[in-house]
């Protein structure tokens, strides 16, 4: 159904810019500079030209925000993930140190645990 409504608002732009006489002077004006007289057709190509690029440049900022917002949801969700999985692989308690010479555990006194 979304699809189908700036179809609908152009066709009713076209309908009001060729069955009323919202636009005369215009309709006049362009039928009196042409011989095969176009005014009609004209300005009901240009209504639809300017709807259909309203609605594409409201669709067009819609998507982009949304992008947007996705793409931060996405990043918010790798930092939790990558912080619980840091969180649950540090089983180390935190005065416990991981000495470089030997590689064996040791706890702040400097006596080796293991």
């Amino acid at each position: 159904m979304g699809i189908l409504i700036p179809f609908l608002y152009a066709g009713l732009g076209v309908y009001i810019v060729v069955n009323s006489d919202t636009y005369p002077w215009s309709i006049e004006h362009i039928n009196n500079s042409t011989p095969r007289h176009f005014g009609k057709t004209v300005l009901a190509t240009v209504t639809v030209f300017i709807l259909l690029m309203s609605v594409g440049t409201m669709a067009w900022v819609k998507l982009a925000r949304k992008r947007r917002t996705v793409a931060a949801d996405e990043t918010q969700r790798e930092a939790h993930v990558l912080e619980d999985t840091s969180l649950e692989h540090s089983n180390v308690p935190n005065h416990l140190t991981t000495h470089e010479s030997n590689g064996s555990l040791s706890s702040c006194t400097g006596r080796s645990i293991i």
